[in-house]
């Protein structure tokens, strides 16, 4: 989403929380109750899986690029060399 902060709060983590915040809700929505956030990293998670990832762009506190949240695990061999924040597995 593009979002300028300063009218809500110029902390990138805090948006970046906000974001996972978002996500956590959507999912639970939809049944996917078990969802959570790893201390000490960025995403959404179940189990060990991470289910949604994050990465955001921005210039005088105006954000860019946004999340991406698997639905589909037959979706996911197509990014099996890509190794997400350094984190294998």
């Amino acid at each position: 989403p593009i979002l300028d902060l300063r009218g809500y709060q110029q902390d990138i983590h805090w948006y970046m929380r906000a974001l996972e915040e978002a996500i956590l809700l959507a999912l639970k929505s939809v049944g996917v109750a078990e969802a959570c956030r790893e201390e000490d990293v960025t995403g959404v998670w179940v189990s060990t899986k991470k289910i949604a990832a994050l990465g955001i762009k921005a210039r005088r506190w105006v954000t860019m690029h946004g999340l991406a949240v698997n639905v589909d695990s037959r979706s996911l061999h197509n990014f099996d060399g890509i190794v997400p924040c350094g984190l294998v597995g």
